[in-house]
């Protein structure tokens, strides 16, 4: 559930990659124009999950002076339940179901800069609001599946001495979060917990039963590695989100004894990713919906502040 008056931003290094290597460079600005013809013509969608859920960039804006991109994602799932308003005096609930072809729908914002990192050319910083649903898990393949059906193209490979084709493919490395980083440095991963709630079928007006939670505890007998850490948080989260496990705990274990746990919702698409990222909250005066219709402007200025200040 969003805060309506608050978001989380996710910084991550974005590039795009040629495969085969050998084959002619794309750029970053090439790449969303093209993607920008679609989303113009709002073709820019696909359907996922044996079509009971769509990814869509709604939006796509280059700004006058082409030095970045603003972009709206939306994400509908079918799947996921009906929501549910309580009165806070009284208790008493107003369920609002989908209609037919309908899904609970979010949204998230990006902000892609082309200039590229001095230190690194071929990657550009990327900025990317926080929502359940929406990661690069979603994005990537979805935006590369549209950029490998425009852009492909045909170069000769002296060393064959023939015709061959090569793709664009867009990569999102998330920048780390200094202080996460150095605490896997100094020790490593040594429990995991997943926690979900429990409806007790058949006692639902028992006054004298509540709801309650199951937990999997998991202990982690062998060092799991720092590059590594995320991959397997994300694993774990992947094989038992479908079963509604939606909290994850993660204990980091100190040589000298000390332990530090972490918590963190199952329902993000790149949990292990967001525990080890870098992310900034930005505040607003407004409340915020949870799906935009359109990029909204106050977000953008947000994600573009942060970047002064760093």
């Amino acid at each position: 559930m969003l805060n309506n008056m608050e978001r989380w931003i996710h910084h991550y290094s974005f590039g795009v990659k040629t495969i085969p290597q050998e084959g002619p460079d794309y750029s970053i600005s090439e790449c969303l124009k093209v993607l920008k013809t679609k989303v113009d013509r709002f073709e820019c969608a696909k359907l996922i999950n044996k079509k009971t859920a769509c990814i869509r960039l709604a939006e796509l804006v280059i700004s006058d002076n082409g030095r970045m991109a603003a972009m709206l994602f939306q994400y509908a799932d079918r799947n996921m339940s009906d929501p549910a308003f309580g009165n806070l005096e009284s208790g008493k609930l107003r369920h609002e179901p989908k209609l037919d072809g309908e899904g609970i729908a979010v949204s998230a914002h990006a902000l892609v800069y082309f200039s590229p990192n001095p230190r690194s050319p071929n990657e550009h910083l990327m900025l990317l609001e926080d929502t359940p649903g929406i990661g690069k898990t979603k994005i990537l393949p979805f935006l590369n599946q549209f950029l490998r059906q425009m852009l492909t193209r045909s170069y000769h490979d002296p060393a064959e001495n023939k015709e061959r084709e090569c793709v664009p493919v867009l990569f999102m490395d998330h920048h780390a979060s200094q202080t996460l980083k150095e605490d896997l440095k100094r020790g490593r991963l040594s429990f995991m917990e997943l926690t979900r709630n429990v409806l007790i079928k058949g006692f639902d007006e028992d006054p004298y039963l509540v709801k309650t939670t199951q937990s999997i505890k998991l202990k982690i007998n062998r060092p799991v590695a720092d590059p590594d850490s995320v991959d397997f948080i994300n694993k774990l989260r992947a094989r038992y989100q479908p079963e509604d496990y939606n909290e994850i705990k993660v204990v980091i274990k100190y040589p000298q004894g000390k332990q530090k746990t972490v918590s963190l919702s199952a329902v993000r698409e790149d949990a292990g990713e967001s525990l080890m990222g870098k992310m900034d909250l930005v505040e607003f005066d407004r409340e915020l919906p949870q799906c935009a219709e359109v990029i909204d402007g106050d977000v953008i200025n947000k994600m573009k502040g942060l970047v002064v200040k760093a």
